[in-house]
């Protein structure tokens, strides 16, 4: 059984500009090899989203702790203004 791979460099459904970047074409190969590129192909994006996931995970938590750290400064400088008056 051949198989025909072409492996863009984006996504040409939503940019069709994706298409002049082709990085591999391969015509009548193997399966098996055809496998193998599609599954390290799907490995190789698994590994980005969950590297973009834990950065953004990390990201949030920073957000929420500089959050935590306004809202306690803002009790402070109220309790503050209340002693003084």
């Amino acid at each position: 059984m051949a198989a025909d791979i072409i492996i863009l460099s984006g996504n040409p459904t939503i940019n069709i500009n994706a298409i002049r970047n082709i990085l591999f074409v391969m015509k009548d190969g193997k399966k098996t090899i055809a496998q193998k590129i599609v599954y390290s192909a799907f490995d190789i994006i698994k590994e980005k989203s969950e590297r973009m996931r834990s950065s953004r995970v990390k990201a949030g938590r920073e957000r929420e702790g500089g959050r935590k750290e306004g809202r306690e400064r803002r009790k402070r400088e109220k309790e503050r203004d209340r002693e003084r008056t």
